[in-house]
């Protein structure tokens, strides 16, 4: 790579004002990009260090300003961006200090179908450095993701679209400058219009998630159909740990705060507490996600009680919980709560001790002694079982 990498260079640095140089030019980079990313992870990173050393990301940039109207050229250095920048913050940060973000953001005005959604993929990769946040709040990225998303309901588009979304709205001062109903109706009805698509969903719960964290936005979430397209996912992916976690996450942010109980209420009619219960049990294997999934659990359950046999169900989850992670202090104080709360609904007090509830707390509550929320749920879960079990 290194002699047709420096080749390929000079050529684009010597001819930069010829726009046929600056396509070939670009498609070359692309393709160095590729072949080395089929080689493996280590071919790709040094393959991408050399470039940039060789000043890659100046000539994108400088190409894609010398030839703003020229489709070709923007497509093939999109793409480029794309591979550069795709989970590297530091070239990420580099390309947008060159002027990157405005030149993609340009781009994304002339370009159609897939050509687009290349270079929305490459604003998601500019997106991941947080120094360029402050340039994609004042080019309205955002805005302009949304309105893509509101454009195609289905496809690659959509997929990057809300692949980029996701990343935008991990920085609060992109977050402040959306049309907050519009971006919550566009992700819910980009799920909805591709119910069986994980391409879609994959980053499209994650952009949930980032939305499902504002009040305002909870409730907007909530009036577009937001805890259906939830509960759906969880049914139709069951075998994909990221739309399981991600869609647990939105339901601990959804049924919190203001207007949480009337959500609950909805989540429980759509069978949120069977799907949540079955993601714990079966699908879900990181602790502090498990956690989660025992916090949303319990609030489903208790808006309003279940029958006894799914509070049977959900006491052996969170005791297995409780034993499968020891060292997981967020778990075992949500677990030690969670045992009191479940006992205060209902479930079988004795048979909460015969599962050796008392124990696991008492061990939790010497793990973690200086944690007060383990001592504090602890406590109250040992007095409950206590009240019944004396």
């Amino acid at each position: 790579m290194d002699d047709a990498g420096t080749a390929i260079m000079a050529c684009i640095k010597a001819h930069i004002a010829s726009s046929k140089v600056a396509r070939w030019g670009m498609q070359a980079i692309n393709m160095l990009l590729l072949h080395a990313e089929a080689a493996g992870a280590t071919q790709f990173a040094s393959c991408k260090r050399k470039l940039v050393s060789l000043g890659a990301c100046e000539a994108m940039v400088a190409a894609m300003r010398k030839h703003a109207t020229d489709v070709r050229v923007q497509y093939q250095a999109c793409a480029a961006i794309r591979r550069l920048a795709a989970h590297d913050h530091i070239t990420s940060d580099s390309l947008g200090a060159l002027g990157a973000c405005q030149a993609v953001m340009a781009a994304m005005r002339i370009l159609a179908g897939e050509k687009l959604a290349l270079a929305v993929c490459a604003l998601a990769g500019l997106a991941q450095a947080a120094a360029n946040a402050s340039v994609l709040a004042s080019e309205g990225a955002a805005q302009a993701v949304v309105a893509i998303l509101q454009a195609h309901q289905r496809g690659m588009c959509t997929h990057f679209a809300l692949y980029a979304l996701h990343q935008l709205l991990r920085h609060g001062e992109i977050a402040a400058t959306i049309d907050a109903a519009g971006t919550c109706s566009a992700v819910v009805h980009a799920l909805d219009a591709s119910p069986d698509d994980i391409e879609a969903h994959l980053p499209g719960m994650s952009a949930l998630v980032e939305l499902a964290r504002s009040e305002e936005t909870k409730a907007l979430l909530d009036e577009a159909g937001a805890c259906a397209s939830i509960i759906r996912a969880m049914r139709t992916f069951p075998d994909s740990a990221a739309v399981q976690r991600d869609a647990v996450n939105a339901i601990v942010l959804l049924i919190a705060a203001s207007g949480g109980a009337h959500r609950s209420r909805r989540l429980r009619l759509l069978g949120g507490h069977e799907v949540v219960l079955t993601a714990l049990t079966t699908h879900l294997q990181e602790a502090t996600t498990k956690a989660f999934a025992i916090m949303a659990l319990i609030t489903l359950i208790e808006a309003p009680p279940v029958a006894v046999d799914m509070l049977a169900q959900a006491s052996t989850a969170v005791l297995e919980a409780m034993r499968d992670h020891p060292s997981c202090e967020p778990l075992q104080a949500c677990g030690a709560t969670s045992v009191a709360r479940l006992a205060e609904a209902g479930a079988d007090r004795e048979q909460l001790c015969q599962c050796r509830a008392p124990e696991l707390i008492a061990a939790a509550m010497q793990r973690f002694p200086d944690s007060a929320r383990v001592q504090n749920g602890g406590a109250m879960a040992l007095a409950t079982l206590g009240r019944q079990a004396s």
